[in-house]
This record gives structure tokens, C-alpha cells and sequence, in this order.
């Protein structure tokens, strides 16, 4: 026997952005907390909307930046992207380089080589 109204039916067939739209914030014969849990959404979620990030001109143009050298030297991690921006007449710090580089999904390509490199070598101590 299927349903039309059912949790399941309606948890599958929208996304949850659209069941998010179908929660009445006023109706008063039906909590918000009960409406979440019939919609199959978090009750957190229908009292606050996700913070919006408006990208600045500076942050843009210093993605646009690192971009280009990641893209030349792929092997450059934040602080040789950081020393290249210096070089280039940009005042920036490396926590920012790192911060713009991890918004962009980008790394240097040594990093898991090397951390694999000096575990595979590291000298344990087996009594302390």
C-alpha cells in the first residue's frame, strides 16, 4: 500500500531545500519542531538561513594570484606562494595564503609524500 502523504514519499521525492519552503513559521496548531521532524529536516534549520559570503575584490584578485603561481609551481606550498606574492609587491600574510588555499582546494604536492616519508622512517621508542 503506498501512501501519497506518507514521510517517506515526500522525503524522497523533493530536495531539502523545497521542504525547507514547505515549514509554515506561523501555523499554530502545528509546532516547528514537529513539522521538521514530518518534513525530515533539522529544526535548526527553519529558524536561521546560512550566512551568505560575498567574495571582495582583494580576495578575488589574491585567488587569482595564487592561482597563477600554484598553477607555474604546483609544488609550492602557502609559505613559497607567500614569498612569491612578496616578491610580485603584495603585502600579505601567510595564515591568509593558507586560509585562500584551502577555500580553493589546493596544497603543495610534497605534502603526503614527505609525512609518509618520515613515518616510514621515524626511529620508535618502545619502552618509557
Amino acid at each position: 500500500m503506498r501512501l501519497t502523504g506518507s514521510k517517506k514519499n515526500l522525503a524522497l521525492n523533493n530536495t531539502v531545500e523545497s521542504r525547507k519552503t514547505m515549514a509554515e513559521l506561523d501555523n499554530k496548531r502545528l509546532s516547528l519542531s514537529r513539522q521538521a521532524q514530518l518534513l525530515s529536516i533539522n529544526r535548526t534549520s527553519l529558524y536561521r538561513s546560512p550566512a551568505s559570503y560575498a567574495w571582495s575584490e582583494t580576495d578575488l584578485a589574491d585567488m587569482r594570484l595564487i592561482d597563477r603561481i600554484y598553477t607555474a609551481k604546483p609544488y609550492y606550498g602557502y609559505r613559497r606562494i607567500t614569498d612569491a606574492m612578496r616578491k610580485e609587491g603584495k603585502s600579505i600574510n601567510e595564515k591568509r595564503v593558507r586560509r585562500l588555499m584551502r577555500i580553493m582546494g589546493i596544497q603543495g604536492a610534497w605534502y603526503y609524500y614527505l609525512t609518509k616519508l618520515y613515518l616510514c622512517h621515524w626511529p620508535f621508542v618502545t619502552s618509557l
